[in-house]
């Protein structure tokens, strides 16, 4: 099953000067995971169920929050109101800012390692 992004999200991604209006939801397949460099997700729930689901590729997954050393959840505003979604947005600058080097540094391996 697919589906869109929602109202809010289209709302703060184009005020950050981003268009996601095509985009489309997809079940993780085991290829998506294969292909990827570095998975991050925002709530521990999603990181174990990636990980117990594909345990072939569980070193590969992190809380975004471990980019910055810390290990929290990014709550997912889907549902709530305006400001949730940009309050959302705006934590996830900043830990992509504050921890990219960390991010780079984990994709760069894992890159390598595919190699």
């Amino acid at each position: 099953m697919r589906r869109g992004a929602s109202r809010y999200s289209v709302q703060v991604a184009a005020d950050r000067g981003l268009d996601i209006t095509s985009h489309q939801a997809t079940m993780v397949e085991a290829q998506h995971l294969k292909d990827a460099d570095l998975v991050l997700c925002m709530e521990s729930g999603h990181a174990e169920a990636l990980r117990a689901e594909f345990p072939a590729y569980a070193h590969k997954i992190y809380l975004i929050s471990e980019m910055i050393g810390k290990k929290y959840n990014v709550d997912d505003p889907y549902g709530s109101a305006l400001d949730s979604y940009q309050l959302m947005a705006e934590e996830l600058s900043q830990i992509i800012t504050n921890g990219f080097d960390r991010i780079v540094e984990l994709a760069t391996v894992e890159a390598r390692n595919k190699a």
